[in-house]
């Protein structure tokens, strides 16, 4: 009675050995395949997420480039149409009075325009709308000169205006009369004018923009009170007025070294910047004629954050699936036991 007893509770022990070593091996085939299956996952998809960003980016820098050339264009088709009535103002004979009255008319109708100016290359004087003191020769400024030189319209980089003191950008075109060089008009930009613009274009978007000159200054960025400043180390200096992005002289040339190279043609795509303390990512593209630059940039938190939206959604599926698991681990198990139970039977 005492022997058949033993032998039984041995007989169980045995088969509940059995079932738990059935158990583990199930469950832990169970794991392995579900740590595999996420991390491939988990790769993929982060490296699906990169693209996606970098294609955002990509495409934000084109749109935003083309639509700043088509504003560009407008401000330089009006311009050539203004040139066109002063040239024939000229030809007619008419009054320097009358062609301020044309100033103030074009200045009138662009609210946008700071100023709207004539240089006369009879005498150098300086006719604008609104009237401005000027009290050099026109001739000899720098506008005119490369005017001279390329008679032809143009965009000036970021300058440091001499009589209002602000940070602006101008479009200028000759004016010609007879085939010569008369004189020359140009429209002061106020920076904050190209900053709406720069806003409109990034809403409905995660990508910020910053607009560069063909220098390297900043004509217009997200970021606040940065317009006018110089991010191209290789121009630090060059323009009076025109301040660099970074004071510190070491790491302004350390960290913003591939504006520089990118103005030398080494065009960097997928640079990774760190901006006020936030680390950026984005693209570039080029405003054609002029050379500017739009970099479209995107926070790696954005990023970041939808990777851990996806981690968070792989650790429950993980733990969902390990827990279904180990419920079919049970079932399998016990019906292992049991048929090696009968198999040692027979």
């Amino acid at each position: 009675m005492g022997s058949s007893s033993i032998d039984k509770k041995e007989k169980v022990k045995r088969r509940i050995s059995l079932r738990i070593k059935w158990l583990l091996f199930i469950c832990t085939s169970i794991f392995l395949a579900i740590v595999v299956s996420v991390s491939i996952m988990g790769v993929k998809v982060t490296s699906i997420f990169k693209e996606d960003s970098t294609s955002i980016n990509k495409s934000s820098a084109q749109n935003a480039a083309a639509q700043i050339n088509l504003s560009m264009a407008t401000y330089e088709n009006s311009l050539e149409q203004l040139s066109q009535l002063v040239s024939n103002q000229i030809k007619k004979g008419d009054s320097i009075k009358d062609i301020q009255k044309t100033l103030e008319a074009f200045q009138k109708n662009n609210e946008d325009l700071i100023s709207v100016y004539y240089m006369d290359g009879s005498d150098g004087s300086l006719y604008a709308s609104p009237q401005m003191d000027f009290n050099q020769d026109a001739r000899e400024t720098k506008t005119y000169t490369q005017l001279t030189e390329r008679p032809e319209t143009k965009w000036m980089d970021v300058y440091k205006d001499g009589v209002s003191g602000m940070i602006m950008t101008s479009v200028v075109t000759p004016v010609l009369s007879d085939g010569k060089m008369a004189g020359a008009l140009g429209y002061d930009i106020d920076l904050a004018t190209i900053g709406k613009m720069r806003s409109t274009i990034e809403k409905g978007s995660t990508s910020n923009l910053v607009i560069l000159d063909s220098q390297g200054f900043i004509v217009s960025s997200f970021m606040k009170d940065m317009d006018g400043k110089n991010m191209n180390p290789d121009k630090s200096g060059l323009e009076e007025g025109v301040e660099d992005f970074i004071t510190d002289t070491d790491r302004f040339n350390s960290e913003f070294k591939w504006v520089t190279d990118m103005y030398n043609g080494g065009d960097k795509a997928n640079q990774s910047l760190t901006l006020d303390g936030e680390d950026y990512t984005g693209e570039l593209s080029t405003v054609p004629e002029v050379n500017w630059k739009v970099l479209a940039l995107t926070p790696d938190k954005i990023l970041q954050s939808k990777l851990d939206g996806i981690n968070r959604i792989v650790v429950i599926s993980g733990i969902l699936g390990l827990l279904l698991g180990m419920v079919c681990a049970l079932y399998l198990a016990g019906k292992l036991t049991k048929i090696m139970a009968d198999f040692k039977k027979s």
